[in-house]
């Protein structure tokens, strides 16, 4: 199982990377917000075609994903999916800004490929009870775990 879960780590990690460097389109190491408005309508609109109603495995190939009871909130995560694809697909400014800024750990009004990297592996990381409070905290919470959903689902489809 802990040979399993490195395994599924760095996998993740490795395409996280990949995704990045693929919508770093300037090679600067940073991501624009020009640049991560392309990343997350092309998520957003990958998934949505891809799986119509949003809905995963109870635990999306994580492990430590399955609720502490044993049963999965696939539903309300489901939901979530649905209805905030539309949304994802119609960021502003100041949303795309307030991404940034949430990745951004060091402060310097960029999103760089580390804090990229951190921030959806832990996200990635998150139960199932988990990814339902941090989405129902406000809007742009549940935009930015509909981000992190999409993602961990367009990784799964690669590595398949």
């Amino acid at each position: 199982l802990v040979l399993r879960s490195h395994l599924l780590l760095t996998t993740r990690k490795k395409e996280l990377g990949y995704i990045f460097d693929a919508y770093d389109q300037d090679g600067n190491g940073s991501m624009s917000s020009n640049e991560l408005e392309i990343l997350l309508n092309d998520i957003a609109r990958k998934t949505a075609t891809a799986n119509g109603n949003g809905s995963g495995s109870a635990s999306d190939g994580n492990p430590q994903a399955d609720d502490d009871d044993g049963m999965a909130t696939v539903q309300g995560r489901g939901q979530n999916s649905n209805n905030n694809n539309n949304n994802n697909s119609q960021m502003t400014s100041d949303d795309l800004n307030m991404f940034i800024a949430s990745m951004d750990s060091n402060g310097d009004g960029k999103l760089g490929k580390d804090e990229f990297l951190d921030y959806c592996m832990r996200g990635m990381n998150m139960g199932n009870k988990q990814r339902q409070a941090f989405s129902q905290r406000s809007a742009m919470h549940a935009k930015l775990q509909l981000f992190i959903t999409n993602i961990l689902k367009r990784i799964e489809e690669t590595t398949r």
